[in-house]
């Protein structure tokens, strides 16, 4: 008995004008349902081909993408004791007949899936350097769509993940240049998620010459603070800290960690304007102290903020209520009781 196999001029065969043909679908796992859906067309059909190729972009389009795993980020569905495809089922035959077409699939989404799943199983840099580029399309695809801005970010950071398996040479720093314009390009709409995020995949691939991005940062969490915007200056401090460390400037470092730790001082000033409610002031003064303790030098700043909060936990004292809710445990008593019914004390 034969093994069916797909060969190169199989792909044409794919009716790319009716999967893509929806502005909608956007993401893999929506192509994935336009793949499957065809699939089962051609079942009914006996089209045994046509089946086998609708389900291997089924397949590779059903993944899921988990960027906490980078060596292996594309993962199934598990429900109980079942999944969905994987990876690993692709058979040789498989991956040699994505490599011959990857090249010719008329959609950046799917593309790098393909160029990124090929070097995974392959490990052959080549595909390394097609995946970024199409994530890098992929990304500009999905910011142009009204809901496409956290897909495209997480493009951008497995093209970050891939870029940095260059430790040097022309590949990488043409990346790190393309985020820098992308970071130029937005930041005067400071602050915003696209920024930090922008800013947050910089460090993770620019090795030196830091401190504009620094400055910048710095200038955006003063801006925070001016609007009293304080968990957001926060974040940017504490990631303004981060590009300090990364420069081997700890003076600055220290200024920004320092800056971060005194948001929430200035939430819990902001907790007692008007109506003050000192549990919370005594909560955001308790980290406050967290914070101030993580920094050299603090020791004078933490007295002075323990003082203040014991006062506030002494008059948050009086702002507390009782919280009364009955429950009815007796079922879960029955149950334990007859499932230690008859044993003897010393069962392990």
């Amino acid at each position: 008995m034969s093994i069916l196999t797909l060969k190169k001029e199989d792909f044409s065969r794919i009716d790319w004008g009716k999967i893509l043909n929806s502005h909608s679908l956007i993401e893999n796992r929506d192509y994935s349902k336009k793949f499957y859906e065809e699939m089962d067309q051609f079942e009914e059909s006996g089209n045994k081909k046509q089946k086998l190729l609708y389900k291997l972009f089924g397949d590779i389009t059903s993944y899921y993408l988990d960027l906490d795993s980078k060596d292996n980020p594309y993962k199934p569905f598990v429900y109980r004791d079942k999944r969905t495809a994987s990876i690993e089922d692709l058979t040789a035959s498989d991956l040699s007949f994505l490599d011959s077409i990857v090249k010719e699939i008329p959609n950046s989404e799917i593309k790098a899936r393909i160029a990124d799943v090929l070097w995974l199983r392959l490990r052959n840099s080549n595909f390394i350097e097609l995946a970024i580029g199409t994530y890098i399309d992929a990304y500009h695809q999905f910011l142009n769509h009204k809901s496409g801005l956290h897909p495209a970010i997480d493009r951008l950071e497995r093209a970050v993940q891939l870029a940095t398996l260059f430790r040097s040479g022309e590949i990488r720093e043409q990346f790190v240049k393309k985020i820098e314009e992308e970071i130029n390009k937005y930041k005067e709409e400071a602050p915003s998620f696209l920024l930090f995020r922008l800013l947050q995949l910089l460090l993770n691939i620019k090795k030196v010459n830091l401190t504009a991005e620094a400055t910048l940062l710095k200038g955006i969490a003063l801006l925070a603070e001016s609007k009293k915007d304080w968990h957001i200056a926060r974040e940017y401090w504490n990631l303004c800290a981060e590009y300090y460390k990364k420069e081997k400037d700890f003076l600055e470092r220290d200024s920004a960690k320092k800056a971060s730790a005194n948001t929430f001082v200035m939430l819990s000033r902001q907790a007692l304007e008007e109506e003050p409610f000192y549990p919370l002031a005594a909560g955001q003064l308790k980290q406050a102290i967290e914070a101030y303790r993580r920094i050299e030098g603090t020791s004078e700043i933490v007295k002075e903020l323990l003082k203040e909060m014991i006062e506030y936990q002494k008059r948050a004292i009086s702002q507390m209520g009782l919280i009364k809710k009955e429950v009815d445990i007796s079922d879960i008593v029955k149950s334990v009781v007859e499932k230690v019914k008859g044993m003897p004390f010393n069962n392990k």
